[in-house]
């Protein structure tokens, strides 16, 4: 099992078609993996919310003069959300145009700020007020 495979999944389609028959392409069979029960998304948000949390508390009490900065949550959840991106653009199956990295990058931005509200709380107040 290579590392990559803790974060990403592939779904290969199978195909029952004769090797150069011609074929229409929007004829091509989809296949769906529900992202939610797979392996890799114990890696996600619940996981890396907590692990955030952990890392914050712990350098919070080895480091008591920082006095429960923000910035100590801040960073982890950028660190993971970078290091998520790279993964997933690392990944020797990863076919990725320059376009489809691009996106990735947002979306990674978006996914480190929830996880960095997330991991502070700002996320429960959002709903009560």
């Amino acid at each position: 099992m290579r590392w990559q495979e803790l974060f990403n999944t592939s779904i290969v389609p199978k195909s029952t078609r004769v090797r150069g028959e011609p074929r229409i392409v929007t004829a091509e069979e989809t296949t769906a993996n529900g992202v939610f029960i797979t392996p890799q998304s114990l890696m996600t948000f619940p996981v890396a919310t907590a692990a955030i949390s952990f890392i914050w508390k712990t350098i919070d009490t080895l480091l008591p003069n920082l006095n429960n900065s923000l910035w100590i949550p801040a960073i982890a959840s950028l660190v993971f959300g970078a290091f998520t991106f790279y993964v997933g653009i690392s990944d020797p199956k990863a076919n990725l145009t320059s376009r489809d990295i691009v996106i990735g990058a947002f979306v990674a931005i978006i996914n480190s700020f929830y996880l960095f509200a997330s991991s502070v709380g700002i996320v429960s107040t959002i709903g009560n007020s």
